[in-house]
């Protein structure tokens, strides 16, 4: 029986890195061809339990660092997955045990890692590169990452552009979606327009956030009068999201028609399906992003971070994303404006590029399965 462990910010409420662990798991369940005991190291284990139906144990502490030492030491295969877990504020968190793994003498390996902010601190560079070079295998999910880690001295046969892993998720039925929607007041056949936005926590200027905040209040009111259209608010984060949702009903005027999807915290698929039955989509998530364009719903979003724009790139839909430092009510409305009237190019675009990006997101789980395969 192969042991391995799974780490990565699980538990936590938030959908892209929830359905990056609904594809690892269901790729081992399902295409395996030895029996394989999965540990998940994790945000919140009680969560991943109830969730994932599978073992998951917290991450390392003081009182527990001798059982988590065994954990590894008993591994076959140390999986990092995923997403932007790679920045100077949080690069020893998450390198730190396969670093340690690695010199055990366990396979390690980064699947489908993105870089999430900075790296610029001299040690930071260093043990990047070191411990990089030193793993079984590392896939990254896009462009910016790719290069940002070669930059800093990782070799280019040791990474493999993938794309998202999130892409190769399954939505539920229709139906589910829509008593989902029912029952937190989405009537049917209103125009349906669903906006994702996150609390700043250092992604833009406080003062400037506050702009943010305030554009995209008056945005909803328009976009309620002008479509006649319910706007539905996606927490992609469930812990986060819905206190920025509160704060931007409180500054709303058509507030019957704002609706926060907030009775429970919904599943990757669940949420998947439920961007399927929008018309059109305002993301600032990465994985609002991600989830638009897997459902071919046009959008049309704010942009704050590298793996964005490094995604939009992927599509070549560069002009259906708005820079913070852009953002005023005028410019928002402009952006929307524009995307609908171009919505026929934006789906078609992305039936063009969406399967592609798949095929590519397969092969972070191509490696898995070898790496899990391989006899030891």
């Amino acid at each position: 029986m192969k042991k391995v462990i799974i780490m990565g910010y699980y538990g936590a409420g938030n959908t892209g890195d929830e359905a990056f662990l609904k594809v690892i798991l269901d790729t081992i369940r399902n295409d395996t061809k030895v029996s394989v005991k999965i540990t998940v190291i994790a945000e919140r284990p009680e969560v991943v339990i109830q969730d994932h139906m599978v073992e998951a144990i917290s991450k390392p502490s003081r009182r527990n660092i001798a059982k988590r030492f065994a954990h590894i030491v008993n591994s076959d295969l140390f999986v990092l997955g995923g997403g932007g877990l790679l920045s100077d504020k949080y690069l020893l968190r998450w390198l730190r045990l396969p670093a340690l793994a690695n010199v055990l003498g366990k396979s390690v390996y980064l699947y489908g890692i993105g870089i999430g902010g900075p790296i610029k601190k001299s040690f930071n560079k260093l043990f990047t590169k070191k411990v990089c070079n030193s793993l079984t295998a590392i896939t990254v999910r896009d462009n910016p990452t790719y290069t940002q880690l070669k930059d800093l001295g990782v070799k280019e046969s040791k990474l493999c552009l993938t794309a998202d892993p999130a892409l190769l998720l399954s939505p539920v039925p229709k139906v589910e979606a829509e008593n989902i929607l029912r029952s937190e007041g989405v009537i049917a056949n209103r125009f349906r327009i669903g906006i994702s936005m996150r609390p700043n926590y250092n992604v833009s200027p406080y003062e400037r956030f506050d702009k943010v905040e305030e554009s995209v209040s008056e945005l909803v009111d328009w976009l309620i009068k002008e479509f006649q259209a319910q706007v539905i608010f996606l927490p992609f984060n469930y812990y986060e999201d819905i206190p920025q949702a509160r704060k931007i009903m409180t500054k709303i005027k058509e507030k019957q028609d704002f609706i926060i999807l907030q009775k429970r915290r919904y599943f990757p698929s669940e949420f998947l399906s439920i961007c399927n039955q929008m018309d059109f989509i305002i993301p600032m998530r990465f994985h609002s992003f991600v989830f638009s364009a897997m459902s071919y719903t046009p959008f049309a979003g704010l942009t704050y971070a590298d793996s964005i724009r490094g995604f939009l790139e992927q599509l070549c839909l560069k002009e259906s994303g708005i820079e913070l430092k852009d953002v005023n009510f005028g410019s928002l409305k402009d952006l929307v404006k524009k995307s609908l009237n171009s919505q026929e190019y934006i789906v078609n675009q992305l039936r063009i590029k969406i399967p592609i990006l798949k095929q590519k997101a397969m092969v972070n789980n191509k490696i898995l399965l070898e790496l899990i395969e391989t006899k030891t």
